[in-house]
């Protein structure tokens, strides 16, 4: 258990019992408030259901500023997608996340977000269900990331780092783009 926007703040550890399929932690009221998440730095192979809104509210301002690193970002969208596909979580609930995200630049959580919500347009589509809300949903979350990445590289503004970032990120965008209509 660390604090909600620091892995390396420790709060406690705490051991899972084995061969359980579920186990369930209520946490004293001050740690609630401080904002906790389990799992930091996802080394643990279990997914975390966070089911209070007061913690989900806490991961959302977290992914807002930028305080999380990218593994523990893509530690949570794992987790929140995968809840989602088996019914645990609603996914109403997982894309009131996404937009705390719109700031993020990483490849490798944009690439676990946009995988997600291709599982999401393809039971739309499978529905029959009329995709506007969720292009315009689509669009609105990913139109700061394409702004920032532009058309092409920006060549001699990107670190090397940056620049190999922004390669497999900027296709994976305009992709997904494109299929919600942007233009």
């Amino acid at each position: 258990i660390c604090a909600i926007n620091d892995s390396s703040n420790v709060i406690d550890r705490i051991l899972l019992a084995p061969n359980l399929e579920s186990q369930t932690f209520t946490f004293p009221k001050p740690f609630v408030g401080e904002g906790v998440r389990l799992n930091p730095g996802a080394i643990g192979v279990y997914h975390v259901n966070y089911v209070n809104e007061e913690m989900i509210a806490g991961i959302k301002t977290a992914l807002s500023t930028g305080h999380l690193t990218v593994r523990d970002a893509m530690g949570l969208m794992l987790d929140f997608f995968a809840l989602a596909r088996a019914g645990y979580m609603s996914i109403v609930s997982v894309l009131s996340v996404l937009p705390s995200l719109k700031s993020q630049q990483s490849f490798q959580v944009w690439s676990i977000v946009l995988s997600g919500l291709a599982q999401i347009r393809l039971l739309l589509e499978e529905n029959n269900i009329p995709m506007v809300k969720y292009n315009s949903f689509v669009v609105d979350l990913l139109s700061d990331v394409y702004s920032k990445l532009g058309w092409e590289s920006q060549a001699g503004t990107e670190t090397k780092q940056e620049a190999h970032n922004n390669r497999m990120l900027r296709p994976l965008v305009m992709s997904v783009l494109g299929k919600a209509g942007h233009t």
